[in-house]
């Protein structure tokens, strides 16, 4: 058993956080699963729903739909067949971000993975954190599961009532491993369904893909911060090639595109969430087709200009307001 659990207080302030507000039980099992006695550092552990309703006070039937509202809300995925739970985010919340890798956490990852009984989630955790956490081997579930042997009918009727009363929340929470959030398949998924149906779609995961949105996902794991960059692309003449420079081909800004830099240093999906490329922004984006336009040139030019002529021999521009 763990002596402690890291839990951040921007817990409250967060996508999920915000999410669960007035839902008062499935914040109670958030916090149990992040701080539960059965969990591991990485998040992925067995932990069938009678721990929960034993060590929480919450119904079985409480216990099921808070798993099935924590799998919406892409906070955890639970697999009934093992009864094994993943809060997507832990490992980074008690491990960190980013290992070394001569970090002797390394081979403690590995070995808390390794250990685990096969379950549905293990590709999918190795996917959110091979490359952080430096995994040498993937962990597969190569143990189907046999159907139980039919029971007898005085079984299935004193089994009824229960049936009935979880099937409906037992039934999604399930989340299967190539789809598991966040996974490059996921976001490439999200993509394709929540751009407009002109936009340029992916259709081939490339090894780079796969590379470039593991990336991005470290950086951004939150599902709703992705939704918002998808939306903005019907919002905005510029990411659908609408507004082009005089004499110059549209392009429209995709994919591939949203996962790289801009010529500030700035993530194109960042300035994407913020609006910034929006129809009805308050300011024009100065990035046209990878160039610096006539509008931001200018502007670079009167910023030399105001510190030549307001430095004298200390830099004070600091003092000053940054053109926009």
């Amino acid at each position: 058993m763990r002596d402690y659990a890291v839990l951040s207080p921007k817990f409250w302030t967060g996508f999920t956080g915000r999410a669960l507000r007035g839902d008062s039980q499935t914040q109670t099992l958030a916090f149990y699963l992040i701080t539960s006695p059965h969990a591991n550092m990485i998040g992925l552990y067995y932990l069938p729903k009678s721990y929960i309703c034993h060590d929480t006070g919450l119904s079985l039937q409480g216990a099921s739909k808070g798993l099935v509202r924590l799998t919406q809300e892409h906070f955890a995925s639970y697999d009934e067949g093992t009864e094994h739970v993943w809060v997507i985010e832990m490992a980074r919340w008690q491990v960190g971000d980013q290992l070394d890798p001569k970090d002797h956490r390394v081979k403690g990852v590995q070995r808390e993975y390794a250990n685990l009984n096969n379950n549905a989630l293990l590709e999918a955790f190795y996917d959110r954190y091979a490359a952080a956490f430096f995994l040498s081997r993937r962990c597969k579930d190569n143990s189907p599961y046999e159907a139980p042997s039919k029971p007898l009918r005085s079984q299935e009727q004193d089994q009824e009532q229960d049936q009935e009363q979880d099937q409906e929340q037992e039934k999604n929470t399930t989340l299967y491993a190539a789809d598991a959030w966040p996974s490059p398949q996921a976001l490439i998924d999200l993509y394709n369904s929540d751009t407009p149906e002109d936009h340029p779609k992916v259709t081939i995961v490339s090894l780079q893909r796969k590379k470039k949105a593991t990336e991005y996902l470290r950086l951004f794991p939150e599902r709703l911060f992705w939704l918002q960059v998808f939306s903005e692309v019907s919002a905005s003449q510029f990411l659908r090639g609408g507004a082009a420079s005089p004499g110059r081909r549209p392009v429209k800004r995709g994919f591939d595109w949203l996962l790289q830099k801009g010529i500030d240093g700035i993530e194109n999906c960042v300035k994407t969430y913020e609006g910034k490329y929006r129809d009805d922004a308050s300011h024009a984006n100065h990035e046209v087709n990878g160039r610096i336009s006539e509008k931001g040139r200018r502007s670079v030019e009167a910023a030399k200009r105001i510190i030549e002529d307001l430095t004298d021999g200390t830099n004070r521009t600091h003092e000053y307001p940054a053109l926009s």
